[in-house]
Formats: structure tokens, sequence, C-alpha cells
């Protein structure tokens, strides 16, 4: 029987030890993205007249690029990062020094045994409330970002945002986002190495036909071999990116609950703030096209669930669609950057939380205006 992590440090440890897999099996992936493009540019060059020892070098050459490639991404999200995704999310960026918000953050300092508070923002006319932490140094949790949207301060009480905070606390002293916040850049550069195969690929295919139609033999076959083999591996490439990154990122998420009620030991406030963000999104499913939900979504508190995702499209735009209709349901979806609300909810509830005659006020999305002060 596997051991059960008991402390904080145990679970801590472990969760650090699956991210690192999480970031290997990206790099493998981002290896094999370059090597299949490598290929299927040489394979699109040479038509069938493929010699063997030059495409054996050019697998070699083009793995070990991904090596450079990998401390390019790790370097600059460990300079960049923080100023990227905030950009990224959109809306205007107001760092806070007073306030009920960085009065929170200090008090979940203290709580978190940090030297000083992290740095805090928050993010004007995103249109959706939600939170992010960013991280800093390594093993420097307190020269990190904690970034809330100012809808947030609209929907939540103090001690609801409090409980936010203290999640967001939580991956700081984990160090976990900045590792995600590298995992997700490793994804962009494969899905970008993605769009620019499938734009060159109509024309490697039609010089590769053109040489073979000439040319013949055997090699026509092996070069178009080569071809389809690239197209399945830069195909499947981001969606196993994804996998193994939504995998890490809904372990994070569920270590991040616990680790922030034991910060802010009021695991009530935490389920009442996940259950009121998550009736404004299916109040307002249009929320699912915020550019926070793009790239960065899985650094989020909270990411819109299929049943809402789905729920936009089979409406009309800005058309009000049923606000609890599924709101708990039970079907998984294993590409979610997080797990389902009704997860996390059961998750707290065994930590004590108390939500049973909790109702959610669920504004519309035009009455949301700035209420963090």
């Amino acid at each position: 029987m596997a051991h059960q992590p008991r402390t904080f440090n145990e679970s801590l440890s472990q969760l650090r030890k699956g991210i690192a897999v999480a970031w290997i099996a990206n790099v493998f992936v981002l290896q094999l993205s370059i090597v299949a493009c490598a290929c299927a540019a040489y394979v699109g060059i040479q038509g069938s007249d493929i010699d063997y020892n030059t495409l054996g070098k050019v697998i070699l050459i083009s793995a070990g690029v991904a090596i450079p490639v990998a401390a390019l991404i790790l370097l600059y999200s460990y300079f960049f990062a923080t100023k990227t995704v905030i950009s990224a999310i959109g809306g205007e960026k107001r760092k806070v020094e007073q306030g009920m918000v960085y009065n929170i953050v200090e008090e979940m300092s203290i709580a978190a045994g940090l030297p000083s508070p992290p740095k805090v923002y928050v993010l004007i006319g995103t249109g959706v409330p939600n939170a992010y932490a960013l991280g800093g140094k390594r093993n420097k949790p307190h020269t990190g970002t904690i970034v809330v949207t100012e809808e947030l301060g609209y929907l939540l009480n103090r001690e609801q945002m409090q409980a936010v905070i203290s999640h967001e606390m939580s991956h700081l002293t984990a160090d976990d986002n900045r590792v995600m916040t590298q995992l997700v850049a490793i994804a962009s550069v494969i899905a970008i190495l993605q769009s620019v195969f499938i734009y060159g690929s109509f024309s490697s295919n039609n010089r590769s036909r053109s040489n073979s139609n000439s040319n013949g033999g055997g090699n026509a076959v092996a070069a178009l071999v080569i071809l389809l083999i690239s197209f399945c591996v830069i195909l499947a490439a981001p969606a196993l990116a994804n996998i193994a990154r939504a995998y890490m990122s809904r372990y994070r998420e569920q270590q991040a609950d616990s680790h922030g009620v034991a910060l802010c030991r009021n695991p009530t406030a935490l389920a009442q703030a996940l259950i009121t963000i998550r009736a404004f999104h299916q109040a307002n499913p249009s929320t699912v096209q915020n550019s926070m939900y793009g790239t960065p979504g899985s650094l989020a508190l909270y990411a819109p669930e299929q049943d809402i995702i789905q729920g936009f499209h089979n409406s009309d735009q800005g058309k009000k669609g049923s606000i609890f209709k599924r709101a708990m349901t039970k079907k998984r979806d294993f590409s979610a950057t997080h797990p389902p609300i009704w997860e996390r909810v059961n998750a707290l509830v065994a930590m004590g939380a108390y939500v049973q005659d909790f109702v959610p006020y669920v504004p519309q999305h035009e009455q949301i205006s700035g209420h963090i002060k």
C-alpha cells in the first residue's frame, strides 16, 4: 500500500516530484516535436531523394536542439514570467500596497512564516472574478506575486477573500507556480511548432510528390512514411503536453486548497468562494472566452468547467442559460487543468466546511464594478 503524505513537508515533496516529472515529460514532447518538424522539413526539401546518413544527422541535431530551447524557456520564465502572464491575462494592472487585499496578504504571509509579503496586484477590467499566484525566485516565496481581479472583491466577503489568498499563498510556499509557468511556456512553444508545421506541410507534401514522381523508387514510399509519422507526432504533441500539464495542475490545486485551509483555518470560506465564483461563470457563460482562460488559465484559482463551456457553445451570445441546472455534474474531463468544483468542495467538507445552506450571490456580468479598496 502506497504511503500517504501526512505532513505539509511530505505532501510538498510529493508535489515537487510530480511537477518535475511533468516538466521532464513536456521537454521530451518538445524534443519529439522538434525532431518531427526537422524530419518533415528534410523530406520536404529532398523529396524521395533521401540520404539516410543525412537523415540520421538531422534527427540527432534536432533532438539536441530541444535542450537549449528548454534552457531558454527556463531562463525566460525565471526573469519575465510574471510580466508575461499578467500581460496575457489582460486588463489594467494596479500594484497595491495598502487596503483590505494587501492587509490580508500581510496576514497570510505571517501565517506562512514569510519574512515579508509578496507583491500584490489588482487587475481592473478583466471581466471575471479570479486570482493568480506567480512565483518569484527559487525557494523565496516572498519575492512572488499575488494577483486578484477587482471582480473578486465584488463577489466575495473578507473571510472568503482571505481563504482565496491563502490558497494562492500556498502556491508560493510550494514554489509550484514558477515551475508550472515553465510548463505553460513549453506547451506554448509546442503549439507554435504545430502551427508552423501545419502551415508548411502542404508545400512540403507537394514538393515530396513532385520529386517522387520524377525519381520514383522505393525512397518515395519512405518519404511519405516519414512525413506521415512526423505529421502524427506533431498533431499529438500539444495534446500530450497538455495532458501532463493538466494532471499536475489539478494535483496542485488540490494541494493548494488543503494547504490554504491550514493557513486561514477556514475551509467553509474557501468552499463558499469556489461555489460563488463558479456560480458567476455559470450565470455568465460568455466568460469562457475571456483571455484569462487562454494560455495562462492553468495558473488561475478557477477555470470554467466543461458543462459551462458547452453551455456557452450551445446557446446564443449574451443569452442567459440555466444557472444551477448542472452545477454539480460529476463528468470528469482529463484535459481539465482544475479538479471539478464538486470535488474540491467535497474535499473541503471533509476538512470541516459547511455549505449546506449556502446560497451564492450571482450578479449579471454588467453589474460587476470595482469594489476592492
